[in-house]
């Protein structure tokens, strides 16, 4: 997987590199899960928008999740028609 560009402020940069390590981890637990008759789904929680289009830009650099990311975020002035196409695309 090539990692998305990462910071060059160093503060920000390592907070990118344990985002990432963090999203990898729980990549393998939901591998493992389903593994054992789970489901691959996760909710992440992020406190800005930035945060969020980082970890999409992640997810959807790995085959398997391209075009599954769901971003919910305050932005979302219409949350229905979100919410029933979420409910749709991903059970």
């Amino acid at each position: 997987m090539q990692l998305p560009h990462l910071p060059s402020n160093c503060e920000e940069r390592l907070f990118a590199e344990d985002l990432i390590h963090s999203i990898l981890d729980l990549i393998h637990e939901g591998t493992e899960a389903k593994s054992k008759g789970g489901r691959e789904k996760a909710i992440i929680f992020t406190e800005s928008t930035r945060t969020q289009e980082y970890v999409r830009s992640i997810l959807e650099d790995i085959a398997r999740y391209k075009g599954k990311v769901v971003l919910f975020n305050g932005s979302n002035n219409d949350w229905e028609p979100l919410w029933d196409q979420i409910v749709t695309d991903h059970g």
